[in-house]
């Protein structure tokens, strides 16, 4: 529907009571809505009606950037933002870095932080930060004993009792790294082994070609044919020859 006023469409439908043969409706658009509703009002219902109009603006704009957002769709997985909100559900990690602005209010409303710690035990004692690199350091300290790494064993030995008196408190780089090696030893020993034998055929293939160009008998030929040019051309200038 159209502005009563101008061609552009019409966002506020008001209805006025003054009129004694019955209400009275007006189509207006924004710029027409404002100038309605300061100038021929009273201070009180311009008052009402401006409020009325900023909410409505409020909710239009919203309205809009969530259209914006919900078009956001992960290059992985193809899921859209709309899609999540309707559903609950993401469709891979990598949907956490595409909908990360969008993603973080809901994390606070939820955890109260943007990062999900979980549950800690009551009788734990120390921060939850402090309980996680300790496990972390636990981990790395187990994998370097197993790998016999006493060294370094014995380095990570030191910082866990470091952190466990408070004196050391680990970098989230660090964290990081260790969560990633850790990672990297979940890893199935049985991964599919690279097939290296094409490569080792063509290998072959180049030795053999450079043999064939190094070849002794094609040599020999070649000596042949050049000493008996030599003979051919040379007996002209030769003065024993004459």
């Amino acid at each position: 529907m159209k502005c009563q006023h101008c061609e552009k469409n019409a966002i506020f439908h008001i209805t006025e009571l003054t009129d004694p043969s019955g209400p009275t409706i007006i189509h207006l658009c924004e710029d027409h809505a404002r100038v309605f509703f300061q100038t021929g009002e009273s201070l009180e219902t311009s008052t009402a009606l401006s409020s009325l109009l900023a909410k409505q603006l409020q909710l239009e704009k919203a309205a809009n950037e969530m259209a914006e957002t919900d078009k956001k769709t992960c290059p992985m997985c193809g899921i859209t933002f709309s899609e999540f909100r309707k559903g609950g559900r993401l469709g891979c990690p990598y949907d956490y870095v595409v909908f990360e602005e969008d993603l973080e209010p809901l994390l606070v409303n939820i955890h109260g932080a943007k990062k999900h710690v979980g549950k800690v035990p009551k009788n734990l004692g120390g921060t939850p930060k402090r309980h996680f690199q300790l496990k972390r350091l636990r981990s790395a300290l187990q994998r370097a004993i197993d790998a016999e790494n006493y060294e370094e064993a014995g380095a990570i030995r030191d910082k866990i009792k470091a952190v466990e008196n408070g004196t050391l408190e680990l970098d989230d780089h660090e964290m990081e790294l260790m969560e990633l090696e850790e990672e990297f030893q979940t890893l199935p020993d049985d991964l599919p082994q690279i097939d290296d034998s094409d490569a080792e055929d063509l290998d072959d293939d180049l030795d053999d070609e450079s043999d064939s160009e190094e070849d002794p008998d094609i040599e020999e030929d070649l000596g042949d044919e050049f000493d008996a040019d030599q003979d051919l051309f040379g007996d002209e200038d030769d003065p024993d020859k004459k």
